[in-house]
């Protein structure tokens, strides 16, 4: 199929993911050919050839990937055929609301925090807030709480709220927090971790810890099991299933107490030819 591809009638204006999905390959093997049928013709480019089949208004990572070439190939030329356009391409950062988080930023432009981080005190260094402004919002704080529930409340991190409690008030930090209500209030303690944690959107082990410390009462305590007493002809999954256990567990007990029914418990496959 690949070797009935026209690589030379190919658009490669488009991105290597969309040209392989059209053609039903790997974009590795996009690339090898946008390599042997464009680059080369695009360094042979002449400075007419530039100004008149680059649209240098656009960023220079944009231009790269259409023409799927080197970024600072593209920093090169627009310094070399075009200098009047150094600048005056438009930046991602132009309509950036700073009012925002870094991290609210940072999602809705695809870029990373630190990023962002750098761009802020470049471009509008009187968002960030100084020593003095950020006393001012932790002064009225109240530490009893939870990590989260202060910074929900303050509209910032959670990592800052760790570090600000050990700054500002060092003797809270192995103090017993208060529980969320807003959260954990209704919660049906009766289901299980994995369940309340996708209802509340958090992630088990945070449900693990409330469950220890707001309903001590329905934490299940382990039983032991009588493993001498299993019947190891079954299938691991169906010992599991009845054990209230994993698979892994039942695995492992049956090469430490059956093991002379490995060969005997072997999925076979003929069974569904």
């Amino acid at each position: 199929m690949i070797k009935n591809i026209d690589w030379a009638n190919i658009n490669w204006t488009k991105h290597n993911n969309t040209i392989a999905k059209e053609l039903g390959v790997s974009t590795g093997v996009v690339r090898y050919h946008r390599k042997k049928n464009v680059a080369t013709n695009i360094i042979d480019w002449i400075k007419e050839d530039w100004a008149k089949r680059v649209d240098w208004t656009k960023r220079d990572c944009v231009i790269a990937k259409e023409l799927g070439i080197g970024f600072r190939t593209i920093w090169n030329r627009r310094r070399k055929y075009a200098p009047e356009t150094v600048g005056m391409q438009k930046s991602i950062y132009s309509e950036v609301d700073w009012a925002k988080r870094d991290c609210v930023i940072a999602k809705e432009l695809g870029v990373s925090r630190a990023a962002v981080w750098l761009q802020r005190r470049q471009l509008a260094p009187y968002t960030v807030r100084t020593a003095k402004q950020k006393l001012a919002i932790y002064s009225e704080v109240d530490w009893t709480k939870r990590d989260s529930v202060i910074a929900k409340e303050l509209g910032v991190s959670r990592a800052a709220v760790w570090y600000e409690r050990r700054q500002l008030a060092p003797h809270t930090v192995n103090m017993p927090k208060q529980p969320s209500p807003s959260i954990y209030s209704e919660v049906d303690w009766t289901k299980r971790d994995s369940v309340i944690a996708k209802e509340l959107g958090v992630n088990d082990g945070t449900v693990w810890y409330e469950r220890r410390q707001l309903a001590p009462h329905t934490v299940k305590q382990k039983q032991k099991i009588n493993w001498l007493g299993v019947d190891w002809t079954k299938r691991d999954y169906i010992i599991a299933k009845g054990l209230g256990v994993s698979g892994t567990s039942v695995w492992r007990q049956r090469r430490k107490h059956a093991p002379n029914t490995i060969e005997k418990n072997q999925f076979k496959l003929d069974k569904f030819k």
